[in-house]
C-alpha cells in the first residue's frame, strides 16, 4: 500500500522566511576569516602528479604507450553530425529501449571500442572525446585517494562489499575506478561553462540534444577473487593497494599511501544521453552496459559488453510505495535487459529501478529514520539515537538508482545522493547510513522527475542553525574552505552565495564537483561538496 503524504515540494512559509533573513544579517559579523587557496591548483593537469617507475612491474602499458593528457580544446560549435541526427524517433519506451540502446552502441563504437580493449592505443582528443576540468589534482598533498590517475586518468570508486554481491561468488571486498568523457556535442558545453576557467557560468549547464557522457568502470578484482570478470578487458591504473584504502576510508589511517600498478576487469559501461524527444520528462536516457563472459565473443571483448537496461525516468507514480511500485506492477520507466548476467540483479536500485554492479545502489549498515527534517541530525550515527524513530536493517538495502542519484546535482548545496536526512560527506559503505523510510513524502523527494535546470532542494540557506556563532559557521557541513589560506574572503561573499536559489546541473554530478573545485580556488569557498570516492 502507498503512504500517505505530500509528494509536493517543500512549502516556503513567512516565518522560515524571517528566520532565514535574520541568520543571514549575522553572518558577515560572526564568519571567521577565510581566504582563497594561496597555491591554486591547475585546473587542466591530467592527474595527480606522480607517474609509475620505468621498471614497474605490470608495466602501465602492454607496449608502447602515452600517460592519458586531458582532453580540453572544447569545440564551439557543433558537430555535422551527432547521436540526434540517427537516433530512434519519438519516445522511448519498454518495447523500443533494447532497439535505442542497439544503435546507440553502434554509434559510439568506431570511437570507443579502443578506449575499452586497448586503452594504450586510444587518445580522448584524436577520438573526439573530452574531460572535465579541475578534476585532475589530489585533494591535498599525497592523497592518492583522490584526484586521476595517470594511466588512465581515472578516479577511484566504491568499494564493493564481498556482501553485497549475493547472485556470485566475490571473494572479499574490491574497489571500482572509472573513466568519464563528454562528446563534441556535450563538449559545447563545457566550452561555455569554463570560458572563464576560475569562474564557471552555472546557467550554460544545459546540455544540447544529442550530447553523450560515457562512463566505464573496472574493478580490482581477478577471476580468481571473481568469476564473473574471467576474460574481461584489462586496464591498470596507479592507486594505492586497497588495504591502504580501506585503512584510512574506515580506520582514519594517517599512515603515508604507496603506489602501485594494478589491473582492472573492465565491467561496466554507460551511455548517457541528453534527449528530450525520447525523455520529454527528464530530458535524459541512461543506458549501462555490463560485462557478460558467457556472451559470444565477437572479435574482442567489447562485443562481450551486453545490456543491462535503458531507464528515462524514476517512475514518481510508485514513490509512496515502500516496495517501490505495488506488487505485481512493473516499472514503466526502465527496461530490464530479461537477458543480462545473473549477477547483475542483486545490485539493482530500489524497487528494481536501475543501476549497475559498480554503482552501489545496495547500501549496509542501513538505518532507516521518520519524523526528521534534513539537517536536523548532524552523524549518520545519530539516527540510532533512542530518541529517533528508526529502524536497523540488516543485510543490504537498495537506496538509490540513476537517476535518483544524478538529480541531485546543483549549483549549491545539494541533496546527498542517497534519500537522507544528514548532509555530512556520505560513510563507507558497512558503517551507520542514515536514510529516510521508503514510502514517505521525504524518501520521493529523490524519486520524481523533473527538469534539468530544477534542483531537488530548493532553499538550502534554511539549513542554516539556529543558533548562529563563529564555530557554528566554521562546522557547517556544506561550506567549504580553500585548504591553503592567503587573501582574505569577503564574508558578504558567502552571505549572497546563500541566497541566491539554487539551479538544478543537468544530472551532472562531475560537473557539479568541478564547479565546486573551481569555486574554492578563485573565491575561497564553496557550497558544494568534494567529490567522495562513490561516483
Amino acid at each position: 500500500m502507498p503512504r500517505s503524504g505530500s509528494r509536493s515540494s517543500w512549502a516556503v512559509v513567512a516565518t522560515a522566511a524571517t528566520t532565514l533573513t535574520l541568520k543571514l544579517a549575522l553572518i558577515s559579523a560572526l564568519l571567521p576569516a577565510t581566504a582563497v587557496a594561496a597555491d591554486a591548483p591547475d585546473p587542466f593537469a591530467s592527474n595527480f602528479g606522480v607517474y609509475p617507475p620505468a621498471d614497474s612491474n605490470p608495466p602501465p602499458f602492454e607496449g608502447p604507450y602515452k600517460f592519458r593528457k586531458l582532453s580540453h580544446d572544447y569545440p564551439a560549435q557543433p558537430p555535422e553530425r551527432s547521436w540526434r541526427d540517427v537516433k530512434p524517433e519519438g519516445r522511448i519506451t519498454v518495447a523500443n529501449a533494447a532497439d535505442y540502446m542497439a544503435r546507440l552502441k553502434d554509434y559510439v563504437a568506431p570511437s570507443l571500442r579502443k578506449m575499452i580493449e586497448a586503452p594504450a592505443q586510444w587518445d580522448p582528443a584524436s577520438s573526439g572525446w573530452y574531460d572535465m576540468p579541475w578534476m585532475g589534482p589530489a585533494d591535498a598533498p599525497a592523497d592518492y585517494d583522490s584526484g586521476r590517475d595517470p594511466i588512465l586518468g581515472a578516479f577511484t570508486g566504491q568499494i564493493i562489499l564481498g556482501a553485497s554481491e549475493t547472485n556470485s561468488a566475490l571473494k572479499g571486498d574490491t574497489e571500482n575506478h572509472t573513466i568519464v568523457y563528454y562528446d563534441r556535442m556535450a563538449a559545447t558545453m563545457l566550452g561555455k561553462i569554463w570560458k572563464d576557467i576560475g569562474k564557471p557560468e552555472v546557467d550554460a549547464a544545459s546540455f544540447p540534444e544529442g550530447g553523450l557522457v560515457v562512463k566505464a568502470g573496472g574493478v580490482a578484482a581477478t577471476p580468481a577473487d571473481w568469476s564473473v570478470v574471467d576474460g574481461a578487458a584489462i586496464w591498470r591504473v596507479y592507486r594505492p593497494p586497497l588495504k591502504e584504502i580501506l585503512d584510512h576510508r574506515l580506520h582514519g589511517s594517517n599512515a603515508p599511501y604507496t603506489l602501485q600498478v594494478t589491473d582492472l576487469r573492465v565491467m561496466q559501461f554507460d551511455i548517457i544521453v541528453k534527449d528530450t524527444d525520447a525523455a520529454p520528462e527528464t530530458g535524459w536516457v541512461f543506458t549501462t552496459f555490463v560485462y557478460d563472459k558467457d556472451a559470444p565473443k565477437g572479435t574482442g571483448a567489447w562485443d562481450q559488453l551486453v545490456p543491462l537496461g535503458a531507464t528515462w525516468g524514476n517512475d514518481p507514480q510508485f514513490d509512496l510505495y515502500p516496495e517501490g511500485h505495488p506488487p505485481g506492477t512493473a516499472l514503466t520507466q526502465f527496461w530490464h535487459n530479461p537477458n543480462a548476467p545473473a549477477y547483475t540483479d542483486a545490485t539493482l536500485g530500489w524497487g528494481g529501478r536501475m543501476s549497475g554492479p559498480i554503482d552501489i545502489a545496495q547500501r549496509h549498515g542501513v538505518i532507516l529514520v521518520e519524523g526528521v527534517q534534513r539537517g536536523q541530525l548532524k552523524t549518520d550515527a545519530d539516527c540510532d539515537s533512542p530518541n529517533v524513530r528508526h529502524t536497523d536493517v540488516s543485510g543490504g538495502f537498495h537506496a538509490s538508482a540513476c537517476l535518483s542519484c544524478h538529480g541531485t546535482a546543483q549549483s549549491l548545496v545539494p541533496a546527498r545522493m542517497y534519500p537522507s536526512p544528514v548532509i555530512a560527506s556520505l560513510p563507507l559503505d558497512g558503517t551507520p547510513f542514515c536514510l529516510y523510510t521508503p514510502g514517505g513524502p521525504q524518501w520521493a523527494q529523490w524519486y520524481q522527475n523533473r527538469p534539468g535546470d530544477q534542483p531537488q532542494l530548493l532553499l538550502p540557506a534554511l539549513l542554516l542553525p539556529a543558533a548562529v556563532s563563529t564555530a557554528s559557521m566554521t562546522a557547517l557541513p556544506f561550506v567549504r574552505f580553500a585548504p591553503n589560506p592567503a587573501t582574505p574572503v569577503n564574508p558578504q561573499a558567502i552571505h549572497r552565495a546563500l541566497t541566491q536559489a539554487p539551479r538544478g546541473l543537468d544530472y551532472d554530478m562531475l560537473l557539479m564537483f568541478a564547479i565546486g573545485n573551481a569555486q574554492t580556488s578563485s573565491q575561497g569557498f564553496t557550497l558544494l561538496p568534494k567529490r567522495t570516492p562513490v561516483h
